[in-house]
């Protein structure tokens, strides 16, 4: 397919009611190779996500409810999606079979017009011959001499001066995030008319911004030019730095979307979405050669890889956790009060964090996350003492440990919990070393009241 055929040029072909030469055949071909692909892309996008939300219904993550929900509403995106694309499929496909015909009409007249014009010019030839001299009306004068024909001026057709209104707003800036087409004049500002006279005109370019996601530059190259042969080039492949900074927009917007309904943020979906907004099926159509060229995609991604490294490094070192305190120190780490702030989805729908908790185990259901360290310490002092697991060869069962947290805090599922431990004997230790520390300081505390005491008397 021709790098120069994208939306702008399908849109501007469906808007006719007849293709007018082989140039407009050929890109109509392209853009309905153009539209179908994207249908296509389209169609397999709904059922790669169709067969995730199976999968998720089969294992149990989902309910019921949930899986005829979210079906539906793919369902209904999907529809909504390849609406327009469907729509430029059958029109293109119209325009294409009904443009064979119609040449072959054209090509009809203009043989039965060149056989007319031939017959009038022997016709004309034959009576010419046919008569020695050409004979004019009577005059006074006795010469057989004829007069000269009057001379007769062409008349030039006045140009139509178009002017462009002051009041349209081109700034792509300026357009509101919710219309991806926004409407734009269908004014071309240049003055001539577009027939088959050639006129002598100034070197100069042309340009003409229809929107934001929807360019096209107009260009006369020479000084003298047949309008016929404007050439249109698709601005998507030239973008400039307005548009940009719109595309950064639309990223921005969609990164808060999905965070705000409670979706992992990936860059790979941030893309996705750009691409459905714009209505394309690739970035190089918008201009955007590398995803890390937009600046919030570049910022998600290293956000991303600074958090992966270091829950690489805290499941290393890490023997106790909770989800409170590690929020808290990914907040930290990008100078941030809350971790909300990063704009990354919930916590508990990073991968690694999933790994690290084992929050496969849970459906939908809710996460504690105000437990602290403290609080395990405390907890597991009192499932010491109860189970009588206070010596070293005592076995310490983890799972019954978090039973027993689970039963205290009145929650059925212990991977709602939002703890991690590796081992619960560095954390007995603790305790005992703690507990060790403790008598000795009450020891050395009664000593000194003792000493005190004697002293006084």
């Amino acid at each position: 397919m021709s790098n120069s055929v994208g939306l702008s040029t399908v849109s501007g072909l469906v808007k006719q009611t007849a293709l007018l030469n082989n140039r407009q055949y050929v890109t109509a071909k392209q853009g309905l190779e153009f539209a179908e692909t994207a249908v296509k892309t389209t169609r397999s996008t709904y059922i790669s996500q169709q067969n995730k939300i199976d999968n998720s219904f089969s294992t149990g993550i989902l309910s019921k409810d949930d899986y005829d929900k979210q079906t539906n509403r793919l369902k209904h995106q999907v529809e909504i999606d390849c609406a327009p694309w469907e729509i430029y499929v059958k029109k293109l496909t119209q325009l294409i079979e009904q443009y064979p015909s119609q040449s072959e009409t054209q090509r009809t007249n203009k043989r039965t017009f060149n056989q007319s014009s031939s017959l009038k010019k022997q016709h004309s030839h034959s009576s010419v011959s046919k008569r020695s001299r050409l004979i004019f009306s009577s005059s006074s004068s006795d010469s057989d001499t004829p007069e000269p024909i009057p001379s007769t001026t062409q008349k030039k057709s006045n140009p139509i001066i178009i002017k462009h209104d002051s009041s349209t707003n081109t700034n792509p800036l300026e357009f509101s995030l919710r219309s991806p087409f926004s409407s734009t004049p269908n004014i071309i500002p240049f003055t001539a008319k577009t027939n088959n006279i050639t006129q002598r005109i100034p070197l100069q370019l042309f340009q003409y911004k229809q929107s934001s996601d929807n360019m096209n530059i107009y260009h006369l190259c020479t000084t003298k030019c047949n309008f016929s042969e404007l050439r249109i080039i698709n601005s998507q492949t030239l973008p400039t730095q307005t548009s940009f900074q719109h595309i950064n927009e639309i990223a921005a917007k969609q990164i808060v979307l999905l965070h705000d309904e409670g979706h992992l943020v990936r860059w790979n979906d941030v893309i996705w979405r750009i691409l459905i907004y714009f209505h394309v099926q690739d970035l190089g159509n918008i201009g955007i050669q590398r995803a890390d060229q937009i600046a919030c995609i570049d910022n998600l991604i290293r956000t991303q890889n600074k958090i992966n490294i270091y829950l690489d490094a805290y499941a290393y070192w890490q023997t106790i956790g909770t989800l409170n305190e590690l929020e808290n120190d990914l907040a930290h780490i990008f100078y941030k009060n809350d971790y909300n702030e990063l704009l990354l989805g919930p916590i508990e729908k990073q991968p690694k964090i999933v790994e690290l908790f084992r929050l496969r185990n849970i459906q939908n259901e809710y996460i504690k996350k105000d437990l602290k360290s403290s609080d395990i310490l405390k907890y597991l002092d009192q499932y010491m003492t109860k189970e009588s697991v206070w010596k070293t060869e005592n076995e310490i069962n983890i799972e019954n440990f978090f039973k027993f947290i689970a039963k205290q805090v009145q929650i059925k599922n212990i991977y709602q919990l939002g703890i991690r431990m590796k081992s619960a004997y560095l954390a007995r230790n603790c305790i005992k070393s703690m507990q060790a520390n403790q008598r000795k300081t009450m020891e050395i505390a009664r000593k000194v009241s003792y000493l005190n005491f004697y002293y006084v008397k």
